[in-house]
C-alpha cells in the first residue's frame, strides 16, 4: 500500500468527535472568579465609596445605639447588684432575725443589708444609712470607693458625694446626724446609681434598722413556692425584658436604614455592571457561564459588604468608649465598656452583608441576561417593560402598609416586615413611575428633556434611586404623623421635676406677681415670712392650675 493509498483510506474513516467540557470549572474556576472581582474591586474601590461609607455608617450607628439602649438601669437594679431577687422586711417585725433565717435556709447564700433613714433638715428627702459589707457575695456590686477607706468601727461612716455636698463633709470631719456623733472616713458611690444618697457603716452598726433587704438569686417559680407566714414582705425580681426590647428597637430602626442604604447600594451597583459589561462580556467569550458572571458581581457585593460590617463595628466600638464617660453623667451610673448586647451587634453585622449581597444580586441577574456581543458592544441592554412588576409591586406596598397598620408602633417584627415590603413594592413600582415620567419628555425643556430620557434609558439604576428616596420621604413623614398623634394623645404630667420638689403655680400666664394690684387688698406687713411672690398674686388675673393639679 503506497502512503497516498494509506492517507486516502484513513481520511474515508469517520472522524472522532471533538469532546467539549459540559461543566462550570468547578471548584478552581470559582475561585479564579472570586480572585478576579477581588482585583476588580482593590482597582475600582473609589468608585464603591459611597455604599462603603453609608453602610458603614449604619453599622456603627446600630453599634453605638444598642449598646446605649441596653446600658440603662432600673431603680430596682441599682440596688440589687449581682442578685436577682431582693426581699424587703419591715424592721418592725418581732421575728426579724427567725425570719431572715429560714429565707437563709431555703435561698442558700444571701447577703443582708439594714437600712435607717437619716432626716435632711428643711428637706422632705432623707439619707439611707446603709449597714452593708462591702464585699458582700450581691452587694458588692453597687458600692465603689472614692477616697480615703471603708469604715471599721462603731464610729466610722462613709458617704457618697451627693451627702458630702448636702452636709459640707469631707474626710476626717465628724458627721452630727442621728444622734450618734460619726467620724467620715471615706467617700463612696454606688456605681449604678451616681444620684445613690446614702451612708455606709460597719456591719451590725444601724441599729435599730427601719428596714431589712435580703438579697439573693433564685428561680421565679421557687420564689413563688416560698411562704413566709404573714409577715408583709415588699419583693423585687430583675427583668432584662427592657433592655432587651431596647436593643430590638434600635436593632430593628438600624434595619429599615440599612434597606434605605441597600435600595442606594442597588443603583451602585448597576453602574458598577454597566462599567463591568465589556470585561463580563469577554469573560463569556472565553467560556464563563452565567453562574460565573453572577459570582462576579455577588463577590464584589459580598467584599463591600464584610469590608463596612467590620469597619462599622470597630467605628462604633471606638465611638462607643468614647462616649461612655459623658454616658456616665447622663445615665447617672458607671458603664462596664463590654457589657453589650453581642447579640445584636452580631445581627447588624449579618445583616450589613447581607444586605450588600441582596443588592448585588439583581444587577448580577442582568448582567448574566445579557447576550455576549451585546455585552463586547457596551450598549446598555434593553429596558424591561414596567408593567411586568407592577402587580407583585402594588400587592407587596398593599401588605406592607396593612402590618405598619397592625403593628401600632409595638410590635417590631411586624414593623420590619411591613418596612421591608414597602421597600420591595416601591423598588418594583419605580420603573413605572419612571416610564410614567418619560411621556412629558417630548414637550418638556431640554434640559428636563434629556433627564427624563436618561432615567427611562437606565431603568434599572434609576428605579432604585427613586425607590431609596421615596422610602426616605415615607419614613420621615410617618416618624412626623406618630410624633404628633403621640403628642395629641399623651395625657398631661407634673413635667420632669425631681421627687423632693413642687411646683406652684400662683397665677396664670406671665411673670409671677406682675399685673395690676387689687385697689382695697390690704398691704400685708413687710416683714410676713411668706415669700414675697406669694402676695403679690394679681388680681386682674384668675388662678389658673394646670391639668395635672386638677385633678
Amino acid at each position: 500500500m503506497t502512503v497516498s493509498e494509506a492517507v486516502r483510506e484513513h481520511a474515508a474513516e469517520p472522524a472522532d468527535e471533538l469532546e467539549v467540557g459540559t461543566g462550570d470549572g468547578g471548584a478552581p474556576a470559582r475561585r479564579a472568579i472570586t480572585r478576579w472581582a477581588w482585583r476588580l474591586f482593590r482597582r475600582e474601590w473609589r468608585q464603591q465609596l459611597l455604599v462603603l461609607a453609608l453602610l458603614t455608617l449604619a453599622v456603627a450607628a446600630t453599634t453605638i445605639g444598642v449598646a446605649i439602649a441596653s446600658n440603662t438601669l432600673s431603680p430596682v437594679d441599682a440596688t440589687m447588684g449581682t442578685a436577682n431577687h431582693r426581699v424587703t422586711i419591715p424592721g418592725s417585725d418581732p421575728n426579724l432575725s427567725a425570719h431572715i433565717a429560714a429565707i437563709q435556709k431555703m435561698f442558700g447564700p444571701t447577703e443582708v443589708v439594714a437600712h435607717q433613714p437619716i432626716a435632711v433638715a428643711g428637706s422632705v428627702a432623707t439619707v439611707d444609712l446603709r449597714d452593708q459589707d462591702p464585699k458582700g457575695v450581691y452587694g458588692h456590686a453597687t458600692v465603689r470607693l472614692a477616697a480615703g477607706r471603708y469604715p471599721n468601727g462603731a464610729d466610722e461612716v462613709a458617704v457618697a458625694p451627693p451627702v458630702a455636698a448636702t452636709f459640707s463633709l469631707h474626710i476626717g470631719n465628724v458627721w452630727h446626724q442621728g444622734g450618734r456623733d460619726r467620724r467620715v472616713v471615706g467617700l463612696v458611690e454606688n456605681p449604678q446609681n451616681l444620684l445613690d444618697e446614702f451612708a455606709l457603716v460597719a456591719p451590725g452598726q444601724a441599729i435599730p434598722p427601719n428596714e431589712v433587704s435580703i438579697l439573693l438569686n433564685t428561680t421565679d417559680a421557687r420564689f413563688r413556692a416560698f411562704h413566709l407566714g404573714d409577715v408583709a414582705l415588699s419583693v423585687e425580681a430583675r427583668s432584662y425584658a427592657g433592655q432587651t426590647a431596647a436593643a430590638t428597637a434600635v436593632l430593628a430602626l438600624g434595619t429599615i436604614g440599612l434597606l434605605f442604604v441597600g435600595l442606594v447600594a442597588v443603583a451602585g451597583f448597576t453602574v458598577m455592571a454597566q462599567r463591568r459589561l465589556r470585561a463580563m462580556g469577554m469573560l463569556g467569550a472565553i467560556g464563563a457561564t452565567d453562574r460565573h458572571i453572577r459570582l462576579v458581581m455577588l463577590a464584589n457585593g459580598a467584599v463591600v459588604g464584610a469590608l463596612a460590617a467590620i469597619v462599622g463595628t470597630v467605628v462604633g466600638l471606638l465611638g462607643w468608649i468614647a462616649f461612655i464617660p459623658h454616658l456616665e453623667g447622663l445615665a447617672g451610673h458607671r458603664i462596664d465598656w463590654f457589657h453589650l448586647p453581642w447579640w445584636a451587634i452580631a445581627m447588624a453585622m449579618l445583616l450589613a452583608f447581607l444586605t450588600a449581597v441582596a443588592a448585588a444580586w439583581w444587577p448580577a441577574r442582568s448582567a448574566a441576561r445579557i447576550p455576549i456581543v451585546a455585552a463586547l458592544s457596551g450598549r446598555p441592554p434593553r429596558p424591561q417593560p414596567a408593567h411586568r412588576f407592577a402587580a407583585a409591586g402594588s400587592a407587596l406596598l398593599l401588605v406592607g402598609l396593612s402590618l405598619l397598620a397592625f403593628a401600632h408602633q409595638k410590635r417590631p417584627p411586624l414593623i420590619v416586615t411591613g418596612i421591608v415590603a414597602i421597600t420591595l413594592g416601591l423598588l418594583f413600582l419605580a420603573p413605572l413611575g419612571i416610564a410614567g415620567l418619560a411621556v412629558f419628555a417630548r414637550r418638556a425643556p431640554i434640559a428636563v428633556r434629556l433627564a427624563l430620557r436618561d432615567l427611562a434609558r437606565y431603568q434599572a439604576r434609576s428605579g432604585a434611586a427613586v425607590a431609596a428616596v421615596t422610602l426616605a420621604i415615607g419614613i420621615a413623614a410617618t416618624v412626623a404623623v406618630s410624633a404628633s398623634a403621640a403628642e395629641a394623645e399623651a395625657v398631661p404630667t407634673a413635667g420632669n421635676l425631681p421627687t423632693n420638689q413642687l411646683l406652684v403655680y400662683l397665677a396664670g400666664p406671665g411673670p409671677v406677681g406682675g399685673g395690676a394690684r387689687c385697689p382695697n387688698r390690704r398691704r400685708r406687713n413687710s416683714r410676713s415670712s411668706r415669700p414675697a411672690s406669694i402676695n403679690s398674686r394679681p388680681c386682674s388675673t384668675p388662678r389658673t392650675w394646670p391639668p395635672w393639679m386638677r385633678r
